[in-house]
């Protein structure tokens, strides 16, 4: 999940430098700040989504630092370094995967109007 999202944002910023729109950086947070503040508003991306995507960055960070993870009725229960937990439900990654429909189709749209 978290991997197409993430493609489709890196396919945003290079189209987008491609055009001379944007500057890019070697550094992913600025980078992200730049299609948050200059590109999401292109694509019609709104807040809500906007908040889905650092959400689910978010997520996959914590999942790829986690030492310990488990599932507990029906949720999946991600521990950090500090044993503070973060949970994923089924209706959550529901949401992810309709957000990552959603922004794929909107990028579709605006680079064939572009």
């Amino acid at each position: 999940m978290n991997f197409i999202v993430l493609n489709t944002i890196n396919s945003i910023l290079q189209y987008e430098y491609l055009y001379k729109r944007i500057d890019l950086t070697q550094d992913a947070k600025t980078n992200l700040r730049i299609f948050i503040n200059q590109c999401a508003p292109r694509y019609q991306i709104t807040e809500q989504e906007i908040k889905l995507i650092l959400e689910l960055i978010d997520l996959a960070d914590k999942h790829k630092k986690s030492p310990f993870e488990f599932i507990k009725e029906e949720k999946v229960v991600i521990l950090s370094e500090n044993l503070k937990p973060a949970t994923i439900t089924l209706d959550k990654t529901k949401e992810f995967l309709l957000v990552n429909k959603i922004i794929l189709k909107k990028t579709r749209e605006t680079m064939k109007r572009i």
